[in-house]
C-alpha cells in the first residue's frame, strides 16, 4: 500500500485533534477534508484500516523519537548499557528549528573549510606561476646577454620592456594613452625610447573599449589576446578583483534603481520561501483590497478544513470556528508563524503596489476631466464671440 507524505501529515493532524482510538472521527474528517477530495482509495477505506494506518504512523513517530533521544545521549556523553531500556536517563529533544539551525551551521562550517582550502591552493598555484615567470625572465635576460647579435642598439621598442608596458597598460583603467606613455617613461629614467614609440606600441598590444560583461561604465584598456601571456600573476589577480568589484557595483546600482522605481512597476516580491511570487493582476479601476495580517492569512488557509471537520449543524457557528482557529494558531510552531508573518509582508507590498497604481490612474482621470472641462470652456467662449454660432473650418478644395 502506497501512502504519500501529505496523507501521513494530515492523518497525524487528525490524530492530534480527535485523539487515539477515534478512528470513526478520523474517517469522517478524511471524507470532509478537501485535501482528499479525489483520493477515492483513502476515502473508501474501512474504519479498521484507517486505524491500522494511524497506529503505523504512531509507531514510526515513536521510533524516530527513540533515535533522536539516542543521538542526544551520545552527543551528551551519556553511556547506556545494551539491553537496558527501562532505566534510561531522561533527555530533552531539541525542537526541529534548533536541529535545522545546527545542520545549517555544520554545512556552513564545511563550506568555509572548503573555501579556505581552495584559496590556499590558488595562492600556491599563483606563487608557482610567479616563480616560473621570474625564471623565464632570468632565462630571457641571460639569453640576450649571451647573444652577441643582440648587443647592437635597436631602433625598435625593446622586447625586454614589453611585459612591463603590458602590465602597466592593463592596470591603467580608463587613463588616456598619452598619460599611460608618460607614466611608463617616468618609470624608465635614462631610457632613449621616444613617447611616439611607446604610444605606437600601446596601440599594438592593447585596445580601449567598454565591455558590459565586465561591469565597465566607461572605456577601459584591455590587452589583446595574443599578448595576454605578457601579464604576470599580480596583474591577473588585480584584473580579476577589479572585475568583481565592478560587477558588484553594477549590481548594487541596478538594485538601487529598482528601489527608486515607482511601486507601480513591481510585478511581485520575495515570498516566505525566498522565491519570487508574482502579484495578482490589478487594473487600478477599483480601490485595492486591504492587506491582511498573518493570523488572518493563516485562518483563510485552513478555514475550509476546519469547517469540513465539524458536523453540519456546527459549521455555521462562527464562535466554534473562531475558537478552533485561535487554538490552532496558538499551537502553531514558531517557524510556521514566521512563515505567515513573511506572507503578510508580501501582501503588504502587494497592497503598496495596488495603492500606488490606483492613485496614479485616479490622478490621470482627474487630469483628463480637467482638460475636457477647459476644452468645453474654450468652445463656449468661441461660440459667444461668434454670435452664438460656431464658425466651420474651411474645406480644402480638391484640385
Amino acid at each position: 500500500m502506497h501512502w504519500y507524505v501529505l496523507q501521513g501529515s494530515n492523518l497525524t493532524d487528525f490524530l492530534i485533534q480527535f485523539g487515539y482510538g477515534q478512528w470513526e472521527a478520523v474517517k469522517m474528517a478524511i471524507r470532509r477534508s478537501p485535501n482528499f477530495r479525489f483520493d477515492y482509495f483513502l476515502r473508501s477505506l474501512p474504519t479498521d484500516l484507517v486505524g491500522r494506518r494511524c497506529e503505523q504512523l504512531m509507531k514510526a513517530a515513536e521510533k524516530e523519537v527513540e533515535q533522536l533521544e539516542k543521538k542526544v545521549r551520545e552527543d551528551a556523553g551519556i553511556v547506556v548499557e545494551e539491553g537496558n531500556t527501562d532505566n534510561l536517563p531522561p533527555v530533552e529533544i531539541p525542537k526541529f528549528k534548533v536541529l535545522r539551525a545546527r545542520w545549517r551551521k555544520k554545512e556552513q562550517e564545511e563550506a568555509e573549510k572548503q573555501r579556505v582550502e581552495l584559496e590556499s591552493k590558488v595562492e600556491e598555484i599563483e606563487q608557482q606561476m610567479r616563480d616560473a615567470q621570474e625564471r623565464m625572465k632570468t632565462l630571457n635576460q641571460f639569453t640576450r646577454e649571451a647573444n652577441s647579435s643582440m648587443a647592437s642598439f635597436s631602433a625598435e621598442f625593446p622586447e625586454e620592456l614589453l611585459g612591463e608596458l603590458a602590465n602597466l597598460v592593463a592596470q591603467s583603467g580608463s587613463l588616456g594613452i598619452v598619460g599611460v606613455a608618460n607614466k611608463f617613461l617616468a618609470d624608465q629614467p635614462g631610457s632613449s625610447i621616444s613617447r611616439r614609440k611607446v604610444v605606437a606600441k600601446i596601440e599594438e598590444i592593447a585596445i580601449k573599449e567598454k565591455r558590459e560583461e565586465s561591469g565597465d561604465t566607461s572605456v577601459t584598456w584591455y590587452i589583446r589576446k595574443q599578448y595576454i601571456n605578457l601579464l604576470d600573476v599580480d596583474t591577473l589577480k588585480f584584473l580579476r578583483q577589479t572585475k568583481e568589484e565592478k560587477l558588484e557595483k553594477l549590481e548594487e546600482s541596478r538594485e538601487q534603481k529598482k528601489k527608486e522605481d515607482e511601486p507601480t512597476q513591481a510585478t511581485g516580491a520575495t515570498g516566505p520561501d525566498g522565491k519570487f511570487i508574482e502579484f495578482p493582476d490589478y487594473d487600478g479601476e477599483e480601490e485595492p483590497k486591504t492587506n491582511k495580517k498573518s493570523f488572518t492569512l493563516f485562518c483563510n488557509s485552513i478555514r475550509k478544513v476546519v469547517k469540513g471537520a465539524l458536523p453540519l449543524e456546527k459549521r455555521k457557528n462562527k464562535e466554534i470556528v473562531h475558537r478552533i482557529l485561535r487554538e490552532r494558531w496558538s499551537r502553531l510552531p514558531e517557524d510556521e508563524q514566521v512563515y505567515w508573518q513573511k506572507m503578510a509582508e508580501w501582501d503588504e507590498k502587494r497592497h503598496a503596489r495596488d495603492t500606488a497604481l490606483f492613485a496614479k490612474i485616479k490622478s490621470g482621470k482627474k487630469g483628463s476631466k480637467a482638460a475636457a472641462a477647459k476644452k468645453r470652456e474654450r468652445e463656449e467662449h468661441a461660440g459667444e464671440t461668434s454670435g452664438g454660432l460656431s464658425v466651420p473650418k474651411k474645406r480644402k478644395s480638391k484640385s
